[in-house]
Protein backbone atom coordinates (compact mmCIF):
# COMPACT_ATOMS: atom_id res chain seq x y z
CA UNK A 1 0.00 0.00 0.00
CA UNK A 2 2.78 2.37 0.88
CA UNK A 3 4.58 1.58 -2.37
CA UNK A 4 1.47 2.36 -4.38
CA UNK A 5 1.07 5.67 -2.60
CA UNK A 6 4.70 6.59 -3.31
CA UNK A 7 4.28 5.73 -6.99
CA UNK A 8 1.17 7.88 -7.23
CA UNK A 9 2.97 10.81 -5.65
CA UNK A 10 5.91 10.41 -8.03
CA UNK A 11 3.55 10.21 -11.00
CA UNK A 12 1.80 13.41 -9.95
CA UNK A 13 5.11 15.21 -9.49
CA UNK A 14 6.35 14.00 -12.87
CA UNK A 15 3.13 15.17 -14.53
CA UNK A 16 3.43 18.59 -12.90
CA UNK A 17 7.08 18.87 -13.97
CA UNK A 18 6.27 17.99 -17.58
CA UNK A 19 3.42 20.50 -17.61
CA UNK A 20 5.63 23.28 -16.27
CA UNK A 21 8.35 22.54 -18.82
CA UNK A 22 5.86 22.56 -21.69
CA UNK A 23 4.37 25.85 -20.57
CA UNK A 24 7.79 27.43 -20.17
CA UNK A 25 8.98 26.18 -23.56
CA UNK A 26 5.81 27.33 -25.28
CA UNK A 27 6.04 30.79 -23.74
CA UNK A 28 9.65 31.22 -24.83
CA UNK A 29 8.89 30.30 -28.42
CA UNK A 30 5.83 32.51 -28.64
CA UNK A 31 7.62 35.51 -27.12
CA UNK A 32 10.66 35.34 -29.42
CA UNK A 33 10.93 38.36 -31.79
CA UNK A 34 11.51 37.44 -35.45
CA UNK A 35 14.73 38.83 -36.98
CA UNK A 36 14.13 41.90 -39.20
CA UNK A 37 14.60 41.41 -42.94
CA UNK A 38 17.53 43.22 -44.63
CA UNK A 39 16.68 45.58 -47.50
CA UNK A 40 19.62 44.86 -49.79
CA UNK A 41 18.37 47.36 -52.37
CA UNK A 42 18.47 50.20 -49.84
CA UNK A 43 21.95 49.19 -48.72
CA UNK A 44 23.17 49.17 -52.32
CA UNK A 45 21.62 52.58 -53.04
CA UNK A 46 23.10 54.20 -49.93
CA UNK A 47 26.55 53.01 -50.96
CA UNK A 48 26.32 54.46 -54.50
CA UNK A 49 23.99 57.48 -54.36
CA UNK A 50 26.84 60.01 -54.00
CA UNK A 51 28.99 58.50 -56.76
CA UNK A 52 29.73 60.15 -60.12
CA UNK A 53 30.28 56.82 -61.84
CA UNK A 54 27.41 55.94 -64.19
CA UNK A 55 28.43 52.27 -64.26
CA UNK A 56 27.69 51.93 -60.55
CA UNK A 57 24.17 53.31 -61.00
CA UNK A 58 23.56 50.96 -63.93
CA UNK A 59 24.26 48.07 -61.60
CA UNK A 60 21.37 48.99 -59.27
CA UNK A 61 18.46 48.42 -61.72
CA UNK A 62 20.20 45.30 -62.98
CA UNK A 63 20.27 43.76 -59.51
CA UNK A 64 17.06 45.38 -58.23
CA UNK A 65 14.81 46.08 -61.25
CA UNK A 66 11.77 46.59 -59.00
CA UNK A 67 13.64 48.39 -56.24
CA UNK A 68 12.39 51.64 -54.80
CA UNK A 69 15.37 53.56 -56.17
CA UNK A 70 15.39 52.15 -59.72
CA UNK A 71 13.86 55.33 -61.15
CA UNK A 72 16.35 57.57 -59.39
CA UNK A 73 19.19 55.37 -60.60
CA UNK A 74 18.09 55.71 -64.24
CA UNK A 75 17.74 59.48 -63.86
CA UNK A 76 21.22 59.71 -62.36
CA UNK A 77 22.62 57.68 -65.27
CA UNK A 78 21.13 60.12 -67.81
CA UNK A 79 22.57 63.15 -66.02
CA UNK A 80 26.04 61.65 -65.74
CA UNK A 81 26.11 60.62 -69.40
CA UNK A 82 24.94 64.08 -70.49
CA UNK A 83 27.66 65.73 -68.41
CA UNK A 84 30.26 63.38 -69.89
CA UNK A 85 29.19 64.20 -73.46
CA UNK A 86 29.30 67.94 -72.71
CA UNK A 87 32.82 67.65 -71.32
CA UNK A 88 33.95 65.85 -74.48
CA UNK A 89 32.23 68.34 -76.79
CA UNK A 90 33.68 71.39 -75.01
CA UNK A 91 37.26 70.76 -73.90
CA UNK A 92 38.62 73.22 -71.32
CA UNK A 93 40.18 76.34 -72.77
CA UNK A 94 43.91 76.63 -72.32
CA UNK A 95 45.82 79.86 -72.08
CA UNK A 96 48.12 80.65 -74.96
CA UNK A 97 51.70 79.71 -74.09
CA UNK A 98 53.99 82.60 -73.29
CA UNK A 99 57.35 83.00 -74.93
CA UNK A 100 60.12 81.61 -72.74
CA UNK A 101 62.96 83.97 -71.91
CA UNK A 102 66.10 83.09 -73.84
CA UNK A 103 64.37 80.44 -75.98
CA UNK A 104 64.42 81.19 -79.69
CA UNK A 105 62.39 79.58 -82.49
CA UNK A 106 63.91 76.43 -83.91
CA UNK A 107 65.76 76.92 -87.18
CA UNK A 108 67.21 80.33 -86.32
CA UNK A 109 70.86 80.50 -87.25
CA UNK A 110 73.53 82.09 -85.03
CA UNK A 111 73.46 85.85 -85.46
CA UNK A 112 69.73 85.94 -86.21
CA UNK A 113 67.82 88.58 -84.23
CA UNK A 114 64.20 88.33 -83.05
CA UNK A 115 61.75 89.58 -80.42
CA UNK A 116 59.46 87.57 -78.15
CA UNK A 117 56.89 90.39 -78.24
CA UNK A 118 56.66 93.92 -79.69
CA UNK A 119 57.80 95.51 -76.41
CA UNK A 120 60.43 92.86 -75.64
CA UNK A 121 64.18 93.44 -76.05
CA UNK A 122 65.78 92.45 -79.33
CA UNK A 123 67.50 89.09 -78.97
CA UNK A 124 70.35 87.58 -80.94
CA UNK A 125 71.19 83.88 -81.30
CA UNK A 126 74.59 82.98 -79.83
CA UNK A 127 76.22 79.85 -81.29
CA UNK A 128 77.64 77.01 -79.27
CA UNK A 129 81.40 77.03 -78.84
CA UNK A 130 84.14 78.11 -76.45
CA UNK A 131 86.21 81.18 -75.63
CA UNK A 132 89.01 82.28 -73.34
CA UNK A 133 87.90 84.38 -70.38
CA UNK A 134 90.18 86.64 -68.37
CA UNK A 135 93.18 88.85 -69.00
CA UNK A 136 94.25 87.10 -72.19
CA UNK A 137 96.61 89.96 -73.10
CA UNK A 138 98.59 89.50 -69.92
CA UNK A 139 97.22 92.46 -68.02
CA UNK A 140 94.04 92.85 -66.06
CA UNK A 141 93.19 92.84 -62.39
CA UNK A 142 93.02 89.99 -59.94
CA UNK A 143 89.39 89.32 -60.85
CA UNK A 144 90.47 88.57 -64.45
CA UNK A 145 92.80 85.75 -63.49
CA UNK A 146 93.44 82.98 -64.06
CA UNK A 147 92.59 82.89 -67.74
CA UNK A 148 90.31 79.92 -68.39
CA UNK A 149 88.24 78.39 -71.15
CA UNK A 150 84.46 78.72 -71.06
CA UNK A 151 82.46 76.25 -73.12
CA UNK A 152 78.91 76.87 -74.34
CA UNK A 153 77.45 73.44 -75.19
CA UNK A 154 74.25 74.70 -76.83
CA UNK A 155 73.25 77.84 -78.73
CA UNK A 156 71.18 80.35 -76.79
CA UNK A 157 69.67 83.82 -77.15
CA UNK A 158 70.77 86.98 -75.36
CA UNK A 159 69.79 90.64 -75.49
CA UNK A 160 71.51 92.43 -78.35
CA UNK A 161 71.53 95.74 -76.49
CA UNK A 162 71.21 96.94 -72.92
CA UNK A 163 67.64 96.90 -71.61
CA UNK A 164 66.01 100.17 -72.64
CA UNK A 165 63.93 102.34 -70.32
CA UNK A 166 60.79 101.71 -72.37
CA UNK A 167 61.35 97.95 -72.30
CA UNK A 168 61.81 98.02 -68.53
CA UNK A 169 58.63 100.10 -68.18
CA UNK A 170 56.71 97.42 -70.11
CA UNK A 171 58.15 94.80 -67.75
CA UNK A 172 57.06 96.80 -64.68
CA UNK A 173 53.55 97.33 -66.05
CA UNK A 174 53.18 93.61 -66.80
CA UNK A 175 54.57 92.26 -63.52
CA UNK A 176 54.04 95.02 -60.94
CA UNK A 177 57.76 95.05 -60.16
CA UNK A 178 58.62 97.62 -57.48
CA UNK A 179 60.77 100.70 -58.06
CA UNK A 180 63.31 99.73 -55.42
CA UNK A 181 64.66 101.59 -52.41
CA UNK A 182 66.73 104.23 -54.14
CA UNK A 183 70.07 103.95 -55.91
CA UNK A 184 73.49 105.55 -56.20
CA UNK A 185 73.46 108.94 -57.94
CA UNK A 186 76.21 111.46 -58.69
CA UNK A 187 75.71 114.66 -56.72
CA UNK A 188 78.39 116.65 -58.56
CA UNK A 189 81.35 115.52 -56.53
CA UNK A 190 80.73 111.89 -55.60
CA UNK A 191 78.39 108.94 -55.92
CA UNK A 192 76.05 108.47 -52.96
CA UNK A 193 72.93 106.51 -52.06
CA UNK A 194 69.71 108.49 -52.53
CA UNK A 195 66.55 106.77 -51.28
CA UNK A 196 64.28 109.14 -53.20
CA UNK A 197 65.61 108.15 -56.62
CA UNK A 198 64.59 105.23 -58.82
CA UNK A 199 64.52 104.29 -62.49
CA UNK A 200 61.60 106.67 -63.12
CA UNK A 201 63.37 109.67 -61.60
CA UNK A 202 67.13 109.49 -61.22
CA UNK A 203 68.07 113.12 -61.75
CA UNK A 204 68.44 113.39 -65.54
CA UNK A 205 66.18 113.03 -68.55
CA UNK A 206 65.96 109.91 -70.71
CA UNK A 207 64.03 108.64 -73.70
CA UNK A 208 62.38 105.25 -73.94
CA UNK A 209 65.32 103.97 -76.01
CA UNK A 210 68.02 104.96 -73.52
CA UNK A 211 69.43 102.25 -71.24
CA UNK A 212 67.43 101.97 -68.03
CA UNK A 213 69.32 103.22 -64.98
CA UNK A 214 68.92 103.21 -61.22
CA UNK A 215 67.57 99.65 -61.18
CA UNK A 216 67.97 97.34 -58.17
Amino acid sequence: MKRLLVLLILLVLFTLLVTVLMVFAGGSVSSATPAPSVDRGALFWNSTKDSNNADMFQEYPRQHPNGGFAGLARLKIKKLKAARQLAVAEPPKQAAPKAAVGVYPQGFKPGTTFKDCPECPEMVVIPAGSFRMGGVSGGGGSDEKPVHTVRVPKPFAAGKFEVARGEFAAFVNATGHGSGDGCYVYNGSEWSQDGSKNWRDHGYSQTGRDPVACVN
